[in-house]
């Protein structure tokens, strides 16, 4: 018989030998559990529309109180009463719950990108996409089910990244930022989103493959195709012609970065004898090589070898002799060339400029007791974040900080600079594209880089020894 639940009976209730239910009057689908040891669970009781019973488990109690098991059971009657079954919608949900447990989340998908594509990217450039995966987009994303990525969760992804977001006001009343705004990342962070996506839908046979075996089925559909807000904006903010121009050096910005740097060896060397004299004459005798000294003379030959071949600054940084052939006049670079995925090594013909500078360096070496080092800039680093090797030159925004300042500089960059002066200077001297292109270590773009694989060395030696001439009237000239 149903008894008129509260919590003086409850308690009383004693636990029997076998388990036993006490059917609620106030509510008759409510029924109480007690088991022989001493556990006291509510349940509800109904019948479906083809009249089965039913249980739905609610709770034990006393963590769940007569009141919240009432107005639950009260809940569940009303649903009985339009035709549902809350049983059956419990069983799904915990069924789809366990599904969701053991499916592929879009964390999985990420982490199967990060596998099968960041390994052929340069270090510097795995590592970058690696914080973006791990801080950015896992966090935000990860739990969602690849399908259940939409153009929104890009957009708004990058939105914050790119707005910030504000906290609380100081207490002079001027915002703070719990995260300060960072529209470049915004940027790099969806185009690392992008390229995973694309890999995701793409329907090219070896990726599909890499798919499988992280047993990632394809995504029908690729949300960021439908998120235009970084593409409109890159073309809102694109530059002008004019503003493109600029990125490359005039002749009299070349002189004078090249005088600034000139300018700075000369001061770090003053500084370095003043110092030496002075530490000479108080411990009695001859002091080694000044590295402030060291460091500037190498930034400006690293300077003066990039303006006459035109190679990356990363590639400049990690030369080695063993590379340079004199007698060639040929550079070979091995190391960093995997941009462009072929794997093919980057040569580079040395004018009668850059054999000079060449040989400045190796004196320049020999006065800083490193002319045993393998490494045309060798510097005690630990490792480079390029290549992730150790012994040789590979940050210098300090130096060029100093000679931008002093030279009247501003903008982007110091050494990149000096490509796109190169180009632009051969396209002006009409110099074939080609030639410049294959300067600058350039793989041509679409089916002409699919078939044309010529060298053109004595195009580009003749190039770049007319730059080379270029270069010596410039800082030259009065």
């Amino acid at each position: 018989m149903p008894e008129l639940l509260d919590d003086k009976l409850i308690k009383k209730l004693e636990p029997g030998p076998e388990r036993y239910e006490v059917t609620d009057a106030d509510e008759p689908g409510l029924r109480l559990r007690v088991y022989p040891n001493g556990t006291r669970a509510w349940s509800y009781w109904y019948r479906t529309k083809a009249g089965a019973a039913r249980r739905v488990k609610l709770g034990i109690y006393p963590a769940l109180t007569l009141a919240k098991a009432r107005k639950k059971a009260r809940s569940y009657s009303v649903q009985v009463d339009d035709g549902a079954d809350p049983s059956a919608e419990t069983k799904a949900s915990r069924q789809a719950f366990k599904a969701r447990k053991t499916a592929t989340t879009f964390a999985d998908l990420c982490r199967a990108y990060v596998d099968e594509e960041l390994p052929q990217m340069r270090p510097a450039t795995r590592r970058g996409w690696q914080r973006f995966v791990d801080v950015e987009i896992i966090p935000a994303l990860g739990k969602l089910l690849p399908a259940e990525v939409t153009s929104e969760h890009v957009a708004d992804l990058k939105d914050k990244i790119a707005r910030g977001v504000s906290g609380p006001p100081a207490a002079d009343g001027s915002p703070t930022w719990k995260r300060v705004p960072a529209p470049t990342s915004a940027r790099r962070c969806y185009e690392v989103l992008r390229r995973i996506l694309e890999w995701a839908s793409a329907v090219d046979p070896d990726v599909h493959a890499a798919r499988r075996r992280h047993g990632i089925e394809r995504l029908a559909l690729n949300p960021a195709a439908s998120a235009k807000g970084y593409r409109s904006r890159r073309k809102a903010r694109g530059r002008s012609r004019a503003e493109a121009a600029r990125k490359a050096y005039t002749d009299d910005q070349l002189k004078a970065v090249f005088v600034a740097a000139g300018a700075a060896v000369e001061a770090a060397a003053q500084k370095a004898a003043e110092r030496n004299a002075e530490l000479a004459a108080r411990r009695g005798r001859k002091l080694g090589p000044d590295y402030r000294e060291v460091a500037a003379r190498q930034y400006a030959n690293l300077f003066a070898l990039i303006a006459h071949t035109g190679v990356r600054a990363h590639d400049a940084q990690a030369a080695r002799w063993e590379d340079v052939d004199t007698a060639r006049k040929l550079w070979t670079i091995h190391t960093h060339k995997v941009s462009d995925l072929t794997g093919a090594a980057h040569l580079v013909p040395l004018s009668s400029g850059a054999l000079a500078v060449l040989e400045e360096i190796q004196r320049a070496n020999e006065a800083a007791e490193r002319a045993g080092s393998p490494w045309v800039f060798p510097a005690d680093t630990t490792r480079c974040d390029t290549c992730e090797r150790a012994g040789h030159a590979d940050k210098d925004s300090a130096h060029a900080a100093k000679i931008k300042a002093a030279a009247g500089i501003d903008g982007r960059g110091l050494l990149h600079r000096l490509r796109d002066t190169i180009k632009t200077r051969m396209s002006e001297h009409g110099i074939d594209g080609r030639v410049s292109e294959a300067v600058l270590g350039h793989v041509p773009p679409g089916i002409v880089g699919v078939y044309d694989h010529a060298e053109l060395l004595p195009q580009r030696r003749a190039a770049l020894e007319w730059w080379s001439g270029e270069l010596a009237r410039i800082r030259a000239a009065r």
